[in-house]
């Protein structure tokens, strides 16, 4: 088989001795094979890769430095910066050990993936942290003529500078390499409250009739414990099915308590030490808080504005979901609801499922039946073909690293140039990431020479057949369009710097393409498109159909409830320095987000909240936040034309090329024609606008 990653440090290492000023480009990957190439590999060649990946950089690294200060150009400097963090193999070694670290089957490539991954996110805050690179990038600053650079690259220069000052580049060496070394534990810290959620592996077994209620298609799926019993690990697919559909309320119990105590207590520990050294990080920076130091280059900018925000949103979420509470407990037996009229959190999901069947004659299981997933793929990936003028395909998938892996090949159809390639692993397994995840491999940059298709994986823990997700849950058909918004955002990028392509973005709009494309889902001709029973393949009812579209505003309220709380603990969490322990600050946020909730001292899911120690950390909000901006963006897209190729292709090239190459509000400013607004979310929530 190819050694695709020799040919490419051998071109690198090339293109390093023939101009060491010369920037480092992404393998061209134009192929089925030459994808699967990226992740065939053993411990050893990873741990070789890294290494060279690590040597090639440093060389390119002391290229820059070398420069006569009078010689300084955007592209002997900054582009040729660019390229060695966003655009060089030391991105792909670590974009691949990231896959291969959540997916693979083999532990001894999944430990070696996990080593060398945290060897190269090491390197980069070495790389962001030379006070040798940062002077020579302010030297520049201070001599080029700003009027020479194009918007994307005077856009660069800035977060690039922001970049440098938020790891200590440009302090006095203690103190610089009191900042690095912060960074470094913290690195250390966040892998090892990751890596103990992916390890746990906790289960619990039920037999038939502790399992009833459950659909039929979904049992047939688990694993067996004993010929009797069947095994129940803790993935989201199995969570969701059990406390929305089991009728045995100690089984739904069970599940609950499981599920949010992953991982703990050994990360409530880890957890305290990065709450700890990220607070000493942002002292030492000159910040008030981590909250601070995190959101500066936000679009929200400042925690008191994100707190601003969610406290306006949760009194609008609040009053709507505690009317939704209010029809839904109705469903539970009496037994189940205490004197003060709250519930246990493992009976609300089976109240809510029980509540939409009755009020809204609408059962999730018969939707499903319309919805299997691998055909529903197919038919959603028609969908975007035609709405962002495309043409996709199905490849091989032979040389995958799991018999359930698909590969989309995605070009432009009226040039037939190839965009780049999507892989899917969306079947939950034993020792795989358990959530759902986007992640790029290789940037989109069309513009480079030569052009350089991209490369993106969508990791999901689907079940056979998709509920209509909605009112906070997760892993049905909403959460699939979702993810393929992530990977369309990368796909269809179109920027001149590597830095800018896709999803590097604020992380308070990351979620704003991904959350337009779930709008999709809430459209007659979506449902109509895409709806086939699985055995009849009849189409979706039109009754169906009207049933389910009905749901739209119906869980709101607990929906936005969910990314509320969430997004004040993770602010609060990074704030100030208070008294409260991890426990008790987690309940009592939930305890006022949810009154009609009752906190449970056993629920400990900030153990396995990822999000607080990956990429996210304080800007949990951003769902919020994002998901207002996608309302009104979405709002423009129906106004001029649902589905209307024209209206594609201005959101693709206005929007979603675009990405990380201007401000946010920018795009958005541009594509609706004017500032965004609260408008049309609200009208969709069914809030008071208060």
């Amino acid at each position: 088989m190819k050694n695709f990653y020799m040919r490419f440090a051998a071109c690198i290492m090339a293109t390093v001795m023939y101009c060491s000023l010369q920037p480092i480009s992404m393998p061209i990957v134009s192929t089925p094979e030459q994808v699967w190439d990226l992740f065939t590999t053993t411990p050893e060649a990873l741990q070789q890769q890294t290494q060279d990946a690590i040597e090639q950089a440093a060389l390119a690294l002391q290229a820059i430095i070398d420069i006569p200060t009078e010689e300084r150009t955007f592209d002997n400097t900054c582009r040729a910066l660019d390229s060695l963090t966003f655009g060089s193999s030391l991105l792909l070694v670590q974009n691949v050990s990231r896959i291969l670290l959540n997916t693979h089957p083999d532990e001894a490539l999944r430990a070696a993936a996990q080593e060398n991954k945290a060897r190269i996110e090491r390197y980069l805050i070495d790389i962001w942290s030379n006070a040798e690179l940062y002077q020579a990038v302010v030297d520049y600053d201070t001599q080029h003529d700003a009027a020479l650079l194009s918007s994307e690259e005077r856009y660069y220069l800035h977060k690039a500078l922001h970049r440098f000052k938020t790891s200590g580049a440009h302090l006095p060496e203690t103190e610089r390499m009191h900042v690095h070394n912060l960074l470094q534990e913290i690195g250390q810290l966040c892998a090892t409250f990751s890596n103990a959620v992916m390890q746990d592996t906790r289960y619990f077994t039920a037999t038939a009739q502790e399992l009833d209620g459950v659909a039929e298609s979904f049992l047939e799926n688990l694993p067996r414990s004993t010929p009797e019993t069947y095994k129940i690990v803790c993935t989201y697919p199995n969570y969701a099915q059990i406390l929305s559909f089991c009728t045995v309320a100690q089984t739904r119990k069970r599940m609950y308590e499981i599920f949010n105590n992953r991982a703990y207590p050994a990360n409530e520990t880890v957890l305290e030490q990065i709450i700890l050294k990220r607070h000493q990080l942002a002292q030492v920076l000159g910040y008030q808080t981590f909250a601070h130091l995190d959101i500066a280059d936000q679009m929200a900018q400042t925690p008191e504005h994100v707190e601003a925000f969610l406290e306006r949103l949760l009194v609008c979420s609040q009053k709507k979901a505690l009317a939704e509470f209010a029809a839904y407990v109705q469903y539970l037996p009496k037994e189940l609801v205490y004197e003060d009229g709250t519930v246990d959190g493992w009976n609300t999901m089976f109240a809510r499922t029980a509540y939409i069947k009755n009020q809204y004659a609408f059962d999730q299981q018969e939707f499903a039946a319309y919805v299997a997933l691998d055909t529903t793929v197919e038919r959603m990936l028609g969908i975007y073909e035609d709405f962002f003028s495309l043409r996709m395909h199905i490849e091989d998938n032979q040389g995958a690293w799991h018999k359930d892996v698909k590969l989309i090949s995605v070009r432009d159809r009226q040039s037939d140039v190839l965009l780049g390639h999507i892989i899917l692993d969306l079947v939950p397994r034993e020792k795989k990431f358990g959530h759902f995840w986007t992640m790029p491999v290789i940037p989109a940059l069309p513009h480079a020479t030569p052009a350089v298709p991209a490369v993106v994986a969508i990791i999901g823990n689907f079940p056979n057949c998709l509920t209509l997700d909605f009112g906070g849950g997760i892993g049905g058909i909403v959460t699939l369009f979702h993810e393929l918004g992530h990977a369309f955002h990368e796909l269809l990028s179109a920027t001149k710097l590597a830095s800018s392509a896709g999803m590097n973005v604020p992380l308070d709009f990351i979620e704003m393409p991904s959350n337009t494309l779930e709008r999709f889902v809430w459209q007659p001709a979506t449902l109509k498109r895409i709806g086939k029973h699985m055995h009849t393949g009849n189409e979706m009812p039109d009754e169906l159909i009207a049933q389910a579209l009905s749901l739209e505003s119906s869980l709101t309220g607990n929906f936005m409830l969910k990314l509320i709380n969430g997004g004040l603990f993770a602010l609060h969490l990074f704030g100030a320095p208070t008294e409260h322990t991890i426990a008790t600050l987690y309940q009592e946020i939930g305890g006022r987000v949810y009154p009609h909730i009752r906190n449970n001292e056993l629920d400990h899911f900030y153990a396995s909240f990822g999000h607080l120690v990956d990429m996210y950390f304080t800007k949990y909000y951003g769902y919020a936040w994002s998901s207002v901006l996608a309302y009104d963006l979405f709002s423009k897209i129906q106004q001029d034309g649902f589905l209307d190729a024209g209206v594609g292709k201005r959101y693709r090239d206005q929007v979603i090329a675009a990405g990380g190459s201007a401000h946010p509000q920018n795009l958005l400013t541009n594509f609706i024609g004017r500032s965004p607004n609260e408008e049309a979310f609200f009208k969709a929530m069914g809030f008071e606008n208060e």
